[in-house]
């Protein structure tokens, strides 16, 4: 399994080679946090012609021209977020991306073992201390969803090595972004796919949204994403340790 979520600067990439066009831009639209968008696109989708808000989560806005380019609407941008993790992505849109990088999604069993960073029964992948949390991983730190204290240093995503990675190496499992998987059961029902890990917009505690744990995990229609949704990659074989963990399928080299 990688070490990092995949980047905005791979994902280019891929879309490079491949001219893949995502799910988010073929709907020409996706969801966006209220307290990451301009006034101005607040104004667009709380008005006439706007998608408007999820209705029992009003934080959530429907947002015309946000994808993974444009992630918080048609006046954002990626300048200064190649490291951060792609979103706005979603299963189908992970699955090409693997397909291309000749890899896979992990299941949730391998990605579970590699959150754990080799630890048993314990609820993150340092242990059990949750008092300095915010040296840790990117979660909610405030009063949800209209303030966010940024004790960790972000508001919304953070850049995919942001934090300690835990003992066997990999970084931010918990928070930061959902991470698409695989049922464990090839046979489970394909109506819908799991995320993994939680995002910036859960709590350690759970007081607001998802308590972020190893565990913590949802099911979505896997052509579903939103400003929170990222992904890993997985390979069932073992990499030259002179390579890095993500060899395109056209030269094996790094990205």
């Amino acid at each position: 399994i990688d070490k990092t979520c995949v980047t905005n600067e791979q994902f280019k990439q891929f879309i490079r080679e491949t001219k893949y066009v995502t799910e988010a831009e073929n709907f020409r639209w996706s969801f966006v946090l209220e307290l990451l968008a301009s006034n101005e696109t607040m104004n667009i989708t709380d008005g006439k012609d706007g998608l408007g808000r999820v209705e029992s989560a009003p934080w959530w806005m429907a947002v015309w021209g946000a994808h993974w380019r444009k992630p918080e609407g048609p006046d954002s941008s990626l300048r200064g977020r190649g490291k951060h993790p792609v979103i706005h992505v979603s299963y189908n849109d992970a699955k090409a991306f693997c397909t291309w990088a000749g890899r896979r999604l992990p299941t949730e069993i391998e990605w579970e073992v590699a959150a754990r960073g080799g630890l048993e029964d314990e609820p993150f992948p340092w242990g059990d201390a949750d008092h300095d949390t915010y040296n840790r991983l990117n979660s909610w730190e405030g009063d949800f969803p209209h303030h966010n204290s940024m004790r960790d240093g972000y508001i919304g995503t953070a850049p995919v090595d942001a934090y300690p990675p835990n003992p066997l190496g990999i970084y931010n499992t918990l928070g930061n972004v959902w991470e698409w998987t695989e049922y464990d059961d090839p046979s489970a029902a394909q109506d819908k796919r799991p995320l993994r890990g939680g995002s910036y917009v859960d709590t350690i505690d759970g007081r607001f949204n998802h308590a972020l744990r190893v565990s913590t995990r949802m099911d979505q229609t896997p052509d579903s994403g939103s400003a929170n949704t990222g992904f890993r990659c997985a390979s069932d074989h073992q990499l030259p340790s002179s390579h890095s963990s993500f060899p395109t399928k056209k030269n094996n080299q790094e990205l």
